[in-house]
C-alpha cells in the first residue's frame, strides 16, 4: 500500500551549507521551505525544474518545513493518520509568468471525470493500463463567502485491483494558496481483504507561494495494516499510485 492512490495525489531534502541555490534560471532559498530530509541531488533536480518524488518510510522522513506558511496544521492532520505507506512529491515554478498557476491547478483537480484514463504503469504486469477506469462526480458544492473559495466534491472511482473508491473532495484556493485534500469514505478492498478503512487514507495537495516561487508539495498515504503475503504488491500499488496522480496533476501545468 505504500506505492499508491490518489489521487490524488507523493514529494519531498538534506544540510546544505549554502542558504540560497543557483541551477539554470532558479534561484531559490530551498533551506526555508525545506527541511535535511531532501538530498543534494533532489535539489538540483528541483532547481532544474524537474518533478521529485520520494517513497517515505514514515513521518519523520517528511521533507517540507513546518514553520513555512504556518503549514503545522496541515502537517499534523497527516501525521495524526500515523500511515504505514507514505509517498510525497513536490516542483517548483517561478512565479514570474505563471501568476495564474492557482487557477490553473484549481481546474484541473475539481474535473473529477478527466481523471478517468490516467496513464499507470503497472509494475507487477509490465503493462499500462487505467489509474482510473471511471470517475464520476456524486454531488457537489461550493462556498465563495470566506477568504478561501471551498469546492466540496463526493466522487466514484473505480481502480484496478482495489475496484470502487468513494472520496470526500475538499479544494480551498484564493490567489496565494491552493489546498486540496481527498479522503476515502468506505473501506477498500484488496482480493475481498479490506486493506484500508474509510477515512484512512488521505492524498494531499498544498500550493503556496515562497518569495518569488509557486511550490507544489503532494503527499499520500494510508493507516493500513501490513498482510505478510500481500504486502509488498500493496505497497507497490498504492505509492505508485500517489506518484502517478500527483505527477499527473504537476505535469499537466506543462512547461511552465
Amino acid at each position: 500500500m505504500k506505492n499508491t492512490l490518489i489521487k490524488t495525489l507523493t514529494f519531498l531534502l538534506v544540510f546544505f551549507s549554502l542558504s540560497s541555490v543557483h541551477a539554470n534560471n532558479y534561484t531559490f532559498d530551498v533551506g526555508k521551505v525545506f527541511n535535511q530530509n531532501l538530498t543534494q541531488s533532489e535539489r538540483q533536480e528541483l532547481l532544474q525544474g524537474k518533478i521529485v518524488i520520494r517513497k517515505l518510510s514514515n513521518c519523520s522522513d517528511i521533507s517540507l518545513n513546518p514553520s513555512e506558511n504556518s503549514l503545522n496544521l496541515f502537517l499534523n492532520k497527516f501525521i495524526n493518520l500515523k500511515p504505514t505507506y507514505i509517498a510525497e512529491i513536490v516542483r517548483i515554478i517561478p512565479v514570474n509568468g505563471n501568476e495564474n498557476l492557482i487557477s490553473k491547478i484549481q481546474s484541473i483537480l475539481t474535473d473529477i471525470p478527466s481523471y478517468k484514463g490516467i496513464p499507470y504503469y503497472s509494475e507487477r504486469n509490465e503493462y499500462w493500463v487505467d489509474l482510473y477506469s471511471e470517475a464520476k462526480i456524486l454531488s457537489q458544492s461550493s462556498d465563495n463567502s470566506g477568504i478561501y473559495a471551498e469546492s466540496n466534491l463526493k466522487s466514484y472511482f473505480y481502480m484496478k485491483p482495489f475496484g470502487d473508491i468513494f472520496s470526500d473532495i475538499k479544494v480551498l484556493n484564493n490567489k496565494e494558496m491552493l489546498f486540496y485534500e481527498n479522503i476515502n469514505t468506505e473501506d477498500i478492498k484488496y482480493d475481498n481483504f479490506t486493506c484500508i478503512k474509510k477515512q484512512k487514507m488521505i492524498s494531499t495537495i498544498y500550493v503556496f507561494k515562497s518569495n518569488d516561487y509557486w511550490i507544489l508539495y503532494g503527499i499520500g498515504g494510508a493507516n493500513a495494516p501490513r498482510i505478510p503475503f500481500l504486502n509488498k504488491r500493496i505497497e507497490v500499488s498504492f505509492i505508485n499510485r500517489i506518484k502517478t496522480f500527483c505527477n499527473y496533476v504537476f505535469s499537466k501545468l506543462g512547461s511552465v
